[in-house]
């Protein structure tokens, strides 16, 4: 299963931050409870890997079930958590999907740091009511290819 989204929000694990310029900023932030909002660089959809399964919970009750499979962080998400969705790139899809490709588990790895955006977003995003595209807007991006990330 793939599971589309046009970017991800982020809280803060504080025990991942670093001292670095980025740890110092993210900190800034949190003192600000700004979740991050993350994003591919040329804004496509992040098609993240997923699962899922029907079961009986109980004789004539059936259950759909899915779930996202994680991997451990990339260099632009490390210093806030310690994994991240694995976010398939679109030569991988079909391979992805397939029933006869016996052991697809090489595509559980890291999306490339470089291909990604992140930046601070208002707390407004927290609450279901504000449901507009402003509240995306970021403060100032921090990206994967940044001089300053570690």
């Amino acid at each position: 299963m793939l599971l589309r989204f046009s970017g991800m929000l982020k809280k803060f694990l504080l025990d991942h931050l670093g001292t670095n310029s980025l740890g110092r900023v993210i900190m800034a932030l949190i003192t600000q409870n700004a979740p991050l909002w993350i994003y591919t660089a040329d804004n496509t959809l992040l098609l993240f890997a997923g699962l899922f399964e029907a079961w009986q919970f109980q004789p004539g009750e059936w259950q759909t079930t899915f779930t996202i499979l994680t991997t451990s962080a990339n260099r632009l998400l490390q210093p806030i958590h310690n994994r991240m969705p694995v976010i398939l790139p679109p030569e991988t899809y079909d391979r992805w999907l397939s029933t006869v490709e016996p052991d697809p588990r090489d595509l559980l790895v890291p999306f490339p740091a470089d291909l990604m955006m992140m930046w601070p977003i208002s707390t407004r995003v927290n609450k279901p009511d504000n449901d507009e595209p402003e509240i995306l807007e970021p403060f100032e991006p921090i990206t994967g290819s940044s001089p300053n990330l570690l």
